[in-house]
């Protein structure tokens, strides 16, 4: 499996310096944030000149020898018409990057299941026409915190896939068994360690965390996942050593893979 770095491990930084220290700390590959309002290509800005945008990125990720294997979204808008221009764009960009996976997250937690299959069903048909693969975030606080509801939406609409992240599963004091069933529908993961006390523990040095990630590689292997696992140390979250923890979780991830 292909170990990458998440670009919103240097969200305050522009794109070219998080790639340099992805670079630095020995990553071969990249997740780029493309998160609306953040980091580090803007949807909205993408529309005007995708194909500009494209080659910017091409010559960064190629100047610091990293490729580029998804993308980390957030489009800034749940105005279906300007939601799909924005994915339109950026599917653009995947496109000619090569990318295969773009995340996005889910609505809000208690948005009705039934709109959010709507939703899923206007977007995913987008990918599809570029060859691309769009895959909804697990993520605490919105629809897919519950695994339950993740897998009726994997079920209900046609071409969508799951980025697996563990651990907003493990605030919640779920275990493996309890998301084992969503493994066979991942096109991504990010991981970083956690402990099972709320979103305060989201994210905890590697080690200091409850994260089974020997248990949770090979659990992926047996339902034949072949995508990327990307280090998603986030910047914004706490006050760690992102970069230490960075590499140590490349480290440990590359070590488990080649058990």
């Amino acid at each position: 499996m292909r170990v990458a770095a998440s670009t919103l491990a240097f969200s305050r930084q522009p794109l070219e310096v998080a790639l340099r220290e992805i670079a630095a700390l020995g990553f071969q590959f990249v997740d780029i944030g493309a998160i609306e309002g953040w980091a580090h290509l803007m949807p909205s800005a993408i529309t005007e000149n995708s194909e500009g945008v494209a080659e910017e990125v091409r010559h960064l990720c190629e100047h610091y020898g990293v490729t580029p294997v998804a993308f980390n979204a957030g489009l800034g808008t749940k105005e279906p018409a300007e939601e799909r221009r924005r994915l339109t764009a950026l599917c653009r960009v995947a496109q000619r990057l090569q990318v295969p996976v773009i995340t996005l997250g889910a609505s809000p937690k208690g948005t009705p299941l039934d709109d959010e299959i709507a939703r899923w069903k206007r977007l995913t048909p987008i990918a599809a026409e570029h060859g691309i693969t769009i895959a909804v975030e697990t993520h605490f606080g919105q629809v897919t915190e519950d695994p339950k509801a993740a897998q009726a939406l994997v079920e209900r609409v046609d071409g969508l896939r799951l980025t697996l992240d563990p651990s907003h599963f493990v605030i919640q004091g779920l275990t493996l068994d309890d998301f084992r069933p969503l493994l066979p529908s991942v096109a991504h993961v990010h991981l970083r360690d956690a402990g099972r006390n709320g979103w305060a523990e989201v994210q905890m040095p590697v080690g200091a965390g409850v994260v089974d990630f020997r248990a949770l590689l090979a659990a992926l292997r047996e339902v034949g996942y072949d995508g990327a696992l990307s280090c998603e140390y986030i910047d914004t979250i706490g006050n760690l050593d992102i970069a230490a923890n960075l590499r140590a979780l490349k480290g440990l991830l590359e070590a488990v893979s080649g058990e």
